[in-house]
């Protein structure tokens, strides 16, 4: 399994030797650092079909039980935030060599995945909490075509690597109760490639500084993820569909697969897909070295 802690350490620690060694190795060269945040819409396909049939069950479970579902939604994990930093070379007038590492943070809170279930034995608070982040490194190639002596439109086009990790929990509570209990927990992680091609404006009021706007689209299916639940056991991470004979409902999974499942519940088996892939907005700051 991956280790994100080292590997964001790594990353950091090459651009800040980057960095104290840029300047010195390529005096010739103009050096910019800059530092970007923005929002992500991502698609997570498959963990958004394993939500909405978990609220499926719960809502069958519910009315199995003589009772009534309440505050049930569609939760979607699709909005996220993105951070990035990094170092740009310039090669000529035109174009620039980037750096860059950075973090993208995607969550759905119990909070937003919260059921309510009322029957007799009491009322109690189901969620479904799922979080995924990742730590992008990349190069990339920048294009610049000026349009006034302080503006210029951009073009980018880039490629790294992604370290990626999916955590999933299920969580209750009784009504009357403050803090939920967690009884199932998952944690998977992996490493996969991205590209990534972006536009964008920059205003330059200063020759030392400048401000933009980039637009991207990244594409990023991270695959084969391997991980440990709550017990500690490790497997692989699979999306499947689980027949639950008491509420003759299939069920759509993503869960760590530690022992080979009865064949008999199961279908639609394949291995899980955390798909990165989608759109972002960011503003940022570039500053000449």
């Amino acid at each position: 399994m991956p280790n994100f802690g080292l590997a964001q350490n790594f990353s950091y620690f090459i651009l800040i030797i980057s960095l104290l060694l840029f300047p010195s190795l390529l005096s010739g060269l103009e050096i910019s650092l800059f530092l970007s945040a923005g929002l992500d819409r991502s698609s997570f396909s498959l963990v958004n079909r394993s939500l909405n049939s978990w609220i499926e069950k719960m809502n069958r479970e519910a009315t199995n039980q003589g009772g009534q579902a309440e505050r049930i939604s569609s939760p979607c994990l699709r909005y996220g935030y993105e951070m990035e930093i990094g170092l740009q070379i310039a090669l000529t007038s035109r174009f620039s060599l980037g750096f860059s590492s950075g973090f993208l943070y995607f969550e759905l809170t119990e909070e937003k995945t919260s059921v309510l279930i009322k029957s007799e034995t009491g009322a109690f608070y189901y969620a479904h909490p799922v979080k995924a982040t990742a730590i992008p490194v990349g190069l990339n190639l920048i294009y610049f075509l000026p349009i006034t002596n302080n503006f210029r439109f951009s073009i980018k086009g880039g490629v790294g690597v992604l370290m990626a990790r999916y955590i999933e929990r299920e969580a209750n509570r009784k009504e009357t109760d403050l803090k939920f209990v967690y009884p199932v927990y998952q944690n998977a992680s992996a490493t996969s490639p991205f590209m990534l091609i972006s536009t964008g404006f920059s205003f330059q009021p200063e020759t030392s500084t400048a401000f933009f706007l980039e637009a991207a689209y990244r594409m990023a299916k991270v695959k084969n993820l391997e991980g440990v639940n709550k017990a500690g056991q490790q497997g692989s991470l699979e999306f499947y569909e689980y027949y639950l004979p008491s509420l003759d409902f299939w069920q759509a999974r993503l869960a760590i697969v530690t022992a080979e499942p009865d064949p008999e519940f199961i279908r639609n088996r394949q291995k899980s897909i955390i798909d990165f892939s989608g759109f972002s907005i960011k503003i940022g700051v570039s500053v000449k070295l």
